[in-house]
């Protein structure tokens, strides 16, 4: 092939990727993106906001649908622009219905569209069930008509065991309680991991993230206590967003409540086991309530609104085979009930005691509900009206 030859091939080629290319045919490596991102596809009854992405080269709109009969309850930062823009914050409210809604994001520039959908509402989890469907000593009722789902944590290092369950608030973003066997056995040996992470029992869209701290002075306070379970595998679930809840510091989570989960520890170490509730009270409507307040709400890492409870409390049923002295059929309990707020002493006293009954009128609930199935209504009855303050081994 002669040098003039080449030099046509070469014009002819040319010609024809430009002329295409000027037809709107862009070759696949030179493809401008045009897309739409969203932090969530799915997010929980409570109000909170999410971050949207925009990927565009040229001038570009936002426009929000919703269904119909259905007023605006969702609002963009930015609805245009141009080039590429992160973090957009699209605002979402609260939703008191049942059957959830969806909305469209719709992306519009040149005469091109990509639409994507939010839906807001409750996501069934296969992995959570509206009741507790086993008969586990520690656990208070559940019903099928609060809205609460049970959720199950395995042990990491022998999965037929029960780490901890608890019952959880789609709208609150914490668990109403934890429940879990405690005993020298199932505390193990390890430290603790600080492994901040997902139950894997939930998206991440109807929990708490806490990887960073809530960043308004609350603690990330545990429900079942990182030193309750320190195996390997076993400690990092209790760093779960599902077992924590926002937590005063000072003065209450570092303070009177560590306290008493060393109590409570040290009351597992003299019994075959020692089966624990620990809980928080919820008040309603508290994700719409004063921002960094107890009674109120603060957000999570994703700016999603989790309540601060207004009280938290343990409740603890001691077995023990060689137990003739006290209690009933080897059995006896105690609780306890703090109001969320800073105390200026640590100390956890007997005379702070009460009985399951007392805590039982507090909360307008059922504890222990499987304890009769063991040793009999009556025995049942007597365990819990016991008073704890004239049993000895709670001193």
């Amino acid at each position: 092939m002669n040098l003039l030859k080449q030099f046509i091939i070469i014009f002819l080629s040319a010609s024809i990727l430009f002329s295409c290319m000027g037809n709107g045919i862009v070759p696949d490596n030179g493809e401008a993106e045009f897309d739409l991102t969203l932090q969530y596809s799915e997010v929980s009854f409570a109000k909170g906001y999410m971050f949207v992405d925009v990927e565009a080269s040229d001038r570009w709109n936002l426009e929000l649908e919703f269904e119909d009969g259905d007023d605006a309850w969702a609002t963009l930062s930015q609805t245009e622009g141009s080039g590429s823009k992160h973090s957009i914050v699209l605002s979402y409210d609260a939703y008191t219905g049942s059957s959830g809604r969806t909305l469209l994001i719709l992306l519009n520039s040149d005469g091109m569209q990509v639409t994507r959908s939010l839906y807001q509402g409750r996501v069934q989890s296969s992995k959570m069930k509206k009741t507790a469907d086993v008969s586990w000593l520690e656990l208070p009722e559940t019903q099928e008509w609060d809205g609460l789902e049970w959720g199950v944590v395995r042990m990491k290092s022998n999965p037929k065991m029960r780490n901890y369950s608890y019952y959880w608030d789609y709208d609150a973003l914490v668990a109403h309680w934890v429940a879990y066997p405690l005993n020298q056995g199932l505390i193990g040996s390890g430290s603790r991991t600080n492994a901040w992470g997902l139950d894997p029992n939930l998206p991440e869209s109807q929990q708490p993230v806490l990887y960073r701290s809530w960043g308004t002075g609350m603690d990330r306070g545990h429900q079942i206590p990182s030193a309750d379970r320190l195996c390997e595998g076993d400690n990092q679930a209790t760093f779960y967003g599902t077992n924590m809840t926002p937590q005063i510091g000072n003065g209450f989570n570092q303070d009177i409540w560590a306290t008493l989960e060393n109590k409570v520890r040290s009351w597992s170490y003299n019994c075959d086991t020692l089966y624990v509730v620990t809980g928080c009270v919820v008040r309603d409507g508290s994700t719409d309530g004063k921002y960094n307040s107890v009674g109120g709400y603060c957000t999570d890492n994703n700016g999603k609104r989790v309540a601060i409870p207004t009280a938290y409390y343990k409740a603890v049923l001691r077995y023990s085979k060689s137990s003739s002295s006290y209690g009933y059929g080897g059995y006896c309990g105690a609780a306890i009930y703090l109001e969320h707020k800073r105390y200026s002493s640590s100390a956890v006293t007997s005379s702070m005691l009460i009985s399951i009954d007392e805590l039982e009128d507090i909360l307008g609930m059922d504890l222990f509900v499987n304890l009769p199935k063991v040793i009999g209504e009556e025995m049942s009855a007597k365990v819990e009206a016991q008073d704890p303050q004239k049993v000895g081994i709670w001193k």
